[in-house]
């Protein structure tokens, strides 16, 4: 009662404060909507009355002050009186031309559309460049005649005015150089904040006027000052209309360029009515090119109210889909807390518009409405981290396992999809598939969002990021319609060597490739543990990436690399990804040798077939998409070439230290060594188990590791040497006439790699300290590029995921050592020679008579009875028609179903299944079971509760003998091993295996052990409902059912490994393995040819140094590298743009439309 009272007062503070909070807003947003009604619909047009008339009093005025410039007019001023009337004409005409009603009525051509599609702004800036070069061959004639024709100059193309000085010419190009680069800013600045773009525009023409003023004779800022246009005299005059021009200019426009759109990252096709650059009135033509609400542009006409305006932001929709598997507490936590910051600033929403939602795909959570202690982990943190109450829940049964619906403390939908994979297929892919369907084929048709304000953001289950992220990748996708996924800058979690290694790898990896994919094409990888996607690009991909697996290339591309492919179906739909460093997410990466060998096992070759694929079709993916050209698939090949060549490059690495070290080392030698040894490790990848294929890379690595530490010694020895030893002056060979470097190349290469890595660290001077694990990634590069490439070619027919693979920790199958592949191995030939001379085998046991029963076999025959079994397992059986089976289970004590839960295949062979099809079958029943719960639920009472508690009883007595019966004797049970369980008189097999799981599980529970079982409590006294019959009476209820129904039924329904193509597609897989490794093979010995045979006597006629030649293997990755540094030096510009547009979010209204939706009328942040 207390408790249920607590929980009332806080559900009643909480809506109290909500309340208030609600009501306070309402309160401001009438009050600021009251002012900005009558700002909007008195003031400005006062203002626009009085700027018309100063402006109109400018251009009387102009001509007037001319004219007393010139003491009046006279017939010899002629050409004055010209320039008097032409120039206000002029200045009307500029005005008119350049107006925003008449530019938009040219640009759109009597179309209604506000958006700008990808294709009109390539156009746009085509045409833009066309019109240009066409101004600058028009504009000379034009000067000609109305110099002639209005001025009655005399100008002769051969004259002396046509010459121009150094003065003049510098003076044009410093014009010419000045105001571009203004343009460029004043388009930066428009795409970053109003006020960035209106006041340096503002006032740079009084600044410039003033400075002119006060400027003195021959001054070099201004040369041709003479006092042309400014008489002394009249200094205040001109002041004054000056500033009273300026005065008009900011009335007539301030308001407006200030209403214009503030999105981040905007087009230049969207904010100006002609993107192109314009020299003369630099200022006013941007200000009167600038797209705003007095054009219309940003308005629509909603309740009468031409101002009110729908902001795509505040509609947009975030979908966040995580896909879950055995992720640990801590990672889950993360990625709990994690959601928990975005749904934090939804809790000021109303609660019929939810910005996020938030569901989460558990992969083999459930069977049948048991869920496995992996959920229960997962439910066990909401409370701390998302404020959720486990036991306020909506238990669903569904055609695909299970579904748990919960409210998140801002109102966010919070989802738990379970899996059952007896119902539906496990795995990743498919996980994905489930919520795309979802999402596109439900949930945004039932609630009626619309595809382009819909965006699904992808997270693995131990993603640490901020909504400032999510953000981040949304300005991308709402500044251009054409993309389709972003993707953001991922840092390692961890700790250890591994990890060290991995934190430089995957630095390299954003700073230079990623960041090379963005400028010169297309990310060609969003991945799916924090991307965000647009769902109408989804929906074009989303039929081909359902389709199941026929090729062993297409397990490649589609189960090994899910993320990958999905991105190069997008691609080849004419949609350009994008990477976004602004952006920032943590994931934990693997922390042992084991795991990090079997996650690149999938990420290598998934990787390599995909770009195999982009480059393939690339005459499809060049003619869709506009952002993929030729050059950059050729760039694509190289990286591909140059991955089948590393390890022939690390080989030449090795070789060159050696020799740098050691002259009378024979480098043909040591290469033929190190290919001798890197293929006897690509056989024992063909046939070893891959336990030993990993402890033979761990003992590879470390060994060259140490030899890589005698390389790298010796390159450096080299290098310091030469530079200190080098004749720098004698370039050219008395003898020889050739070319001679004055420094070793060596040291050449070695000081432009590092000089790279250093530049590249200071531009990303938050990330500096990856460089610090350059060391390791060098000590490493062996394993990473020779042994794991070898590895992962070599297991290309491996179908596990090689990462948390495990049911559960306590029941994963081992693989076996060498020593028991050797013996097994053994004992087959032994067996096979006895059967060749017409013998068995014999054992030691042969022919001994049966052993008479012992006093202790007699204890236990009379304490404990037989084992009989229970009325589940007899319906179990009969409904498996399994019956005659039943005294086996009897007799080895599996009379219960938690109990058979826990039988393997060696379990089911040993009660004495003797049958292959039975042996199948009882194999896939028991998997359809619920496993036992196996957390530590605490330390019992005393012994005899606890054998009570697991459903042993009957063997009370026995342990009672043995000695443990008190308190103090629980702790003694922990070092039972079997041996001694089958001393005490526990023989049947059933009881054995239970016994030694659950010792296993006794000791203290942690925190999180507690709060699970608590959890499961909670959750089980919960009611659990069925989508099917709530259908009946809901049709919100029946349509999801009916959707998943169809769903499992038409792609998700699971395929019998016996009736399916597992055996095909294996030995497909074992085709393609053996096609790659003679690939690999053959390239690199083909490539180590190529150098020796051809490079190398070239390399002699410059007089270099033997072993120098080795380092020209690396020219095709120095290509790769100084392609990838160029354009990672203009991404980082396009990053600090996009990060100082995001500057103003921190505390600014800009953050509330995509974080929290106003009232407030707005103009639109995102077009």
């Amino acid at each position: 009662q207390e408790t249920d009272q607590e929980t009332d007062q806080e559900t009643n503070q909480e809506t109290d404060q909500e309340t208030d909070q609600e009501t306070n807003q309402e309160t401001d947003q009438e009050t600021e909507g009251n002012f900005t009604w009558c700002f909007k619909h008195w003031m400005v047009p006062i203002m626009e009355v009085i700027a018309f008339i100063l402006q109109v009093g400018a251009l009387v005025a102009i001509p007037i002050l001319l004219a007393l410039k010139q003491d009046g007019y006279t017939n010899s001023d002629k050409n004055y009186l010209t320039l008097y009337i032409l120039l206000p004409v002029t200045l009307s005409v500029l005005s008119l031309m350049w107006s925003g009603w008449l530019q938009k009525f040219f640009v759109e051509a009597g179309s209604r559309r506000t958006t700008v599609t990808q294709e009109e702004c390539i156009a746009r800036s085509k045409a833009g460049l066309i019109s240009s070069f066409c101004k600058v061959l028009v504009i000379p004639f034009v000067a000609y005649g109305y110099a002639n024709l209005l001025l009655e100059i005399d100008l002769q193309f051969n004259s002396e005015n046509f010459r121009w000085t150094g003065l003049e010419l510098s003076t044009f190009l410093t014009h010419v150089l000045v105001s571009f680069v203004a343009y460029l800013f004043v388009w930066m600045a428009a795409a970053l904040q109003s006020w960035a773009f209106f006041i340096p525009l503002l006032l740079s023409t009084p600044i410039s006027f003033v400075w002119y003023v006060g400027s003195v004779e021959n001054s070099r800022v201004f040369p041709f000052l003479d006092g042309y246009f400014v008489d002394w005299n009249l200094e205040f005059v001109v002041l004054l209309v000056a500033s009273l021009l300026w005065m008009s200019q900011v009335l007539a426009f301030g308001y407006y360029v200030f209403q214009s759109s503030d999105s981040v990252l905007t087009n230049d096709a969207d904010l100006f009515w002609t993107p192109r650059y314009n020299g003369v009135f630099l200022e006013q033509y941007m200000i009167l090119n600038r797209k705003t609400p007095i054009t219309g542009y940003y308005a629509e006409q909603i309740d009468s109210d031409p101002y009110k305006v729908v902001n795509i932001a505040k509609d947009s929709h975030i979908f966040i889909c995580s896909t879950m598997y055995h992720e640990n507490e801590v990672e889950m936590k993360q990625m709990l807390t994690s959601i928990n910051r975005v749904a934090m600033p939804s809790a000021t929403e109303s609660e019929d518009n939810h910005k996020y939602e938030s569901h989460i795909f558990f992969d083999n959570a459930c069977s049948g409405e048991q869920l496995n202690q992996w959920v229960m982990q997962l439910l066990g943190l909401l409370k701390g981290t998302l404020n959720i109450d486990p036991e306020r829940v909506t238990k669903l049964c569904t055609p695909y396992g299970m579904q748990l619906k919960y409210k998140s403390r801002g109102n966010m939908p919070f989802y738990v999809h379970l899996k059952d994979n007896s119902k539906v297929k496990n795995k990743k892919r498919w996980s994905q598939v489930m919520y795309m369907n979802y999402v596109l084929n439900y949930r945004i048709r039932y609630s009626e969002i619309p595809k382009d304000k819909a965006f699904i953001l992808t997270t693995d289950a131990d993603i640490d990021f901020n909504s400032d992220s999510v953000v981040a990748l949304l300005d991308i996708l709402a500044r251009d319609p054409g993309v389709g996924a972003v993707c953001a800058r991922t840092h390692p979690l961890g700790s250890g060597p591994v990890v060290w290694y991995q934190t430089f790898d995957y630095a390299i990896g954003h700073w230079f490739q990623k960041a090379a994919e963005h400028i010169l094409g297309c990310v060609l990888c969003c991945p799916g543990c924090f991307s965000v996607f647009r769902v109408s690009a989804i929906e074009q991909a989303l039929s081909t990436y359902s389709s199941s697996v026929e090729t062993g290339f297409d397990f490649l591309t589609k189960d090994m690399g899910e993320d990958r492919w999905l991105c190069t179906l997008l691609i080849q739909k004419g949609w350009r990804l994008e990477y976004s460093a602004v952006s920032q997410d943590s994931t934990f990466c693997p922390e042992s040798f084991e795991e990090f060998y079997k996650q690149r096992r999938r990420w290598i070759p998934s990787t390599i077939a995909n770009l195999a694929e982009v480059i393939s079709s690339y005459h499809k993916i060049t003619s869709n998409n506009d952002s993929i050209s030729i050059l950059f698939i050729l760039y694509e090949f190289l990286l591909v070439f140059s991955t089948l060549i590393s390890p022939a490059t690390v080989i030449l690495i090795i070789v060159t230290g050696l020799t740098a070290l050691d002259e009378g080392l024979s480098d043909v030698a040591l290469i033929v060594v190190l290919c001798i040894i890197s293929i006897l490790y690509g056989l024992l990848c063909i046939y070893a188990t891959e336990k030993t294929q990993i402890d033979v890379a761990k003992v590879l690595t470390l060994i060259f590791s140490i030899i890589m530490a005698v390389v790298i010694s010796g390159i450096l020895t080299d290098t310091i040497s030469s530079a200190i030893e080098g004749d720098p002056i004698n370039h050219v060979n008395e003898t020889s006439n050739n070319f001679r470097f004055p420094v070793d190349i060596s040291a050449v290469y070695s000081g432009v790699f590092a000089a790279t890595f250093t530049i590249a660290g200071i531009l990303h001077f938050n990330e500096i300290f990856c460089l610090f694990h350059f060391i390791w990634y060098l000590l490493c590069l062996p394993s990473g590029y020779l042994f794991l490439t070898i590895y992962s070619a070599c297991n290309i027919n491996n179908r596990s995921w090689g990462t948390r693979e495990g049911a559960n920790p306590s029941s994963g199958n081992k693989s076996n050592s060498w020593m028991d592949y050797f013996f097994g191995k053994w004992h087959s030939l032994r067996a096979f020679f006895w059967r060749c001379i017409g013998r068995q085998p014999r054992s030691k046991d042969q022919d001994s008579p049966p052993p008479a029963p012992t006093v202790k076999e007699h204890i236990v025959s009379r304490l404990v009875p037989e084992p009989k079994l229970s009325k589940d397992v007899e319906d179990w059986l009969n409904r498996i028609e399994c019956e005659m089976y039943a005294d086996n289970f009897e007799r080895e004590g599996y009379t219960e179903l938690d109990f058979i839960a826990l039988m393997k295949m060696s379990d089911i062979v040993a009660i004495g299944v003797d049958k292959r099809g039975f042996q199948l079958k009882l194999e896939k029943e028991v998997k359809k079971l619920n496993t036992p719960e196996l957390v530590a639920s605490g330390v019992p009472r005393d012994v005899l509760t606890w054998l009570d508690k697991i459903k042993l009883g009957q063997y009370k007595d026995l342990f009672k003998l043995e000695g443990y019966c008190t308190d103090e004797d629980v702790e003694n049970l922990k070092g039972l091993s079997r041996a001694e369980l089958q001393s005490i008189g526990i023989t049947r097999r059933a009881h054995l295996n239970q016994l030694l799981m659950r010792l296993r599980y006794l000791q203290y529970p942690t925190d999180i052990e507690i709060q699970t079982n608590k959890t499961r409590m909670e959750l089980e006294n919960a009611p659990t409902l069925y989508l099917s019959e709530v259908a009946e009476n809901s049709e919100e209820s029946r349509q999801e059912y009916d959707f998943w129904l169809n769903l499992a039924e038409d792609k998700l329904k699971p395929e019998s490994a016996n009736l399916g193509k597992v055996e095909e597609l294996k030995e497909k897989l074992r085709n393609l393995r053996n096609l790659c490794l003679l690939v690999l093979l053959l390239t690199n010995i083909m490539w180590i040819v190529f150098l020796y045979t051809l490079v190398f006597p070239q390399l002699t006629k410059y007089n270099l140094p033997d072993r120098a030649f080795s380092l020209f293997f690396l020219g095709i990755f120095s290509v790769i590298i100084l392609i990838q540094f160029i354009a990672m030096i203009f991404h980082r510009f396009v990053t600090l743009v996009h990060l100082l547009a995001r500057t103003k979010l921190k505390n600014k209204r800009l953050e509330e439309n995509w974080v929290r939706p106003s009232s407030v009328d707005t103009v639109s942040r995102a077009q």
